[in-house]
C-alpha cells in the first residue's frame, strides 16, 4: 500500500513538473501535495526524494524543496544524448514497431489541436519507441532526456518539429527502412534547433 501512495505522489509530482504547473525554481510545498492528494507526508516526501535523485528537485535542508532549474546548456546536453542514442531507437522499432500503434500515433499526430498536445504527443511517441529497445539503461536514460525536452519545450526554449517530419517518420519505421527513418529523426532533432 505504501508504495502506491508513494507512485501516486510520484507521478502527480512529477507530472505538475514535467508540464511546467511547477515552474522551475518555484517551492513546493508538501503539506499541499499532501492534501491534494489525500495522504500523509511520507509518501510525498518519498516521491520527492525520488525526483531529486532525478534532477527534478532540489531539497535544501531548512529552505525547502525546489523545482530544479533547466540549465543554459540544456538543449546542447539533450541533442548530444539524442544524436547518440536516438539513430539505434528508430533502427529498432523498424524491426519492432506494431503497425497498429503507429498508426495509432500518426491518427494522433494528424489531429493535434495545440503545442502542448503535439509535444505531448512526441513524448510519448519517443518513449513507445525507446521502449521498444527493452534495454533498461537506454530506456531510463531516454525518458530522462525526454522529460526535459519536453519542459524546455513547454517552456519556449525549443520549438517543436514539424507534423509533417514526424509524420515522415512514421511512415519509414511503418515502411521497415531504417535508413531513412534515420535520416528523418535526424532532421527532426535540427529542426528543434539542436545541432
Amino acid at each position: 500500500m505504501k508504495n502506491s501512495l508513494k507512485n501516486t505522489a510520484y507521478e502527480y509530482i512529477r507530472s505538475k513538473i514535467t508540464n511546467c504547473e511547477l515552474m522551475p525554481l518555484s517551492f513546493i510545498d508538501a503539506a499541499q501535495i499532501s492534501r491534494e492528494l489525500g495522504s500523509s507526508r511520507t509518501p510525498v516526501r518519498d516521491a520527492l526524494t525520488q525526483l531529486e535523485s532525478e534532477g527534478l528537485v532540489v531539497i535544501t535542508p531548512r529552505r525547502g524543496i525546489m523545482v530544479a532549474d533547466i540549465p543554459a546548456d540544456e538543449v546542447s546536453s539533450i541533442a548530444r544524448v539524442r544524436r547518440l542514442f536516438e539513430p539505434y531507437i528508430v533502427s529498432v522499432a523498424c524491426e519492432k514497431a506494431d503497425t497498429k500503434r503507429l498508426r495509432e500515433f500518426r491518427d494522433r499526430f494528424s489531429s493535434v489541436s495545440s503545442q502542448k498536445d503535439q509535444i505531448s504527443s512526441e513524448y510519448d511517441f519517443n518513449l513507445y519507441l525507446t521502449g521498444l529497445t527493452e534495454n533498461e539503461y537506454i530506456i531510463q536514460t531516454m525518458e530522462r532526456v525526454y522529460v526535459s525536452n519536453f519542459r524546455v519545450q513547454i517552456l519556449g526554449k525549443m520549438p517543436t518539429g514539424s507534423l509533417d517530419n514526424i509524420l515522415n517518420l512514421i511512415d519509414c519505421i511503418s515502411k521497415r527502412d531504417p535508413e531513412r527513418a534515420n535520416a528523418a529523426v535526424m532532421k527532426l532533432i535540427s529542426e528543434q534547433g539542436i545541432y
